[in-house]
């Protein structure tokens, strides 16, 4: 009986000391992954900000795909929330408080099987036009019990890292998707309706060609501001000529004016003027890396079609979208334009 005695208050010290160990335990956690995604930062910013969006890299919603989500009815920015039921998750909510393009606080609350609450935190920094720092994180203050649960299972540090990392790695996989979507398509016969145009002409080599048309439209741009001229459409590349044996290219980047300028004799930037003309169109949706398969399909288009290439007139690429206002390259419209000679008969357009 003796023996059974000590055992008992043997238990009875160690429980009493376990519990002192930890209640004295700092309560406080804050777990944080950060990862460099090769994406501009506003294309990963609309896959954290949207719930709808959540299930497609969310490590928590993949352990369980067939757990009952409710989704607010606006799913994205402040106010936004989705409910989650499962017999592996548990229940529990989470809602936006916070919600701008640098950083995103979301309020978590889990039901079952344990009550808790804490924040979600984002943090998203552009590096560059095409590369972000995000950073994602969990913090909040455990209850004893789950302190004391958190001590037999490692720590909050082990039990969620390995769920940050793998979240980011999938923002990171389906951010590099979202970038990398085009499509193309030829629209048919188009007529021009011409005009007046501000433009500089380079002799370049093809690989270096986007790069010569980043360094010389602002000087076009420049001179229109200074000049007090009206532009009247977006910008837009007239093609000359294209070597494909020395692989070089002549071209003259353009910005359409609403009336003849005549620049002074020791300007480089020159005012032209494009006839009204009948062309085939193009349409590519996409990065501009795109545009050498959308000229290919825009020839066969034409060849397909039985149309006529003008050799008399250039080849155009008119630019809609501005990528500094764009940031997602695949939201980007480029229209080609070739241009084709009349005829008699009517031709069949896509």
């Amino acid at each position: 009986m003796k023996i059974i005695k000590y055992l008992f208050f043997l238990a009875v010290i160690v429980i009493i000391g376990a519990s002192l160990y930890i209640a004295t335990r700092h309560g406080h956690f804050n777990v944080y992954r950060e990862k460099v995604i090769e994406a501009p930062r506003e294309v990963v910013y609309n896959l954290i900000n949207d719930y709808k969006k959540w299930p497609e890299w969310s490590p928590w919603l993949a352990q369980e795909p067939n757990a009952k989500i409710t989704f607010s009815d606006t799913t994205a920015g402040v106010n936004a929330f989705y409910h989650w039921k499962g017999d592996i998750l548990g229940e529990g909510s989470i809602k936006t408080i916070f919600s701008n393009k640098d950083s995103i606080l979301q309020k978590i609350k889990f039901i079952k099987p344990r009550a808790s609450n804490g924040d979600v935190y984002w943090q998203l920094s552009p590096l560059n036009p095409s590369q972000s720092k995000v950073v994602w994180g969990m913090k909040g203050e455990l209850s004893f019990t789950e302190k004391a649960y958190m001590l037999y299972k490692g720590g909050m540090e082990k039990i969620l890292a390995p769920d940050l990392e793998k979240g980011l790695e999938k923002i990171d996989s389906l951010s590099n998707l979202a970038i990398e979507e085009y499509n193309i398509i030829p629209k048919g016969i188009s007529e021009y309706g011409g005009g007046y145009y501000l433009y500089l002409t380079t002799v370049t080599k093809q690989s270096e060609a986007a790069v010569k048309m980043e360094e010389l439209f602002p000087k076009i741009r420049q001179y229109a501001t200074k000049n007090d001229l009206s532009i009247a459409g977006p910008p837009f590349t007239l093609y000359h000529e294209w070597d494909d044996l020395n692989k070089t290219t002549i071209f003259s980047v353009c910005i359409p004016i609403r009336e003849k300028v005549i620049p002074s004799s020791e300007n480089e930037v020159l005012c032209g003027y494009i006839e009204p003309g009948r062309y085939f169109k193009t349409v590519l949706k996409g990065n501009h890396k795109n545009l050498k398969e959308a000229w290919n399909r825009a020839s066969l288009a034409v060849k397909t079609n039985r149309l006529t290439e003008d050799p008399e007139r250039d080849l155009m690429e008119v630019y809609l979208s501005d990528p500094n206002k764009i940031p997602n390259p695949a939201d980007w419209i480029t229209e080609i334009y070739v241009p084709v000679k009349k005829t008699l008969t009517l031709q069949k357009t896509f």
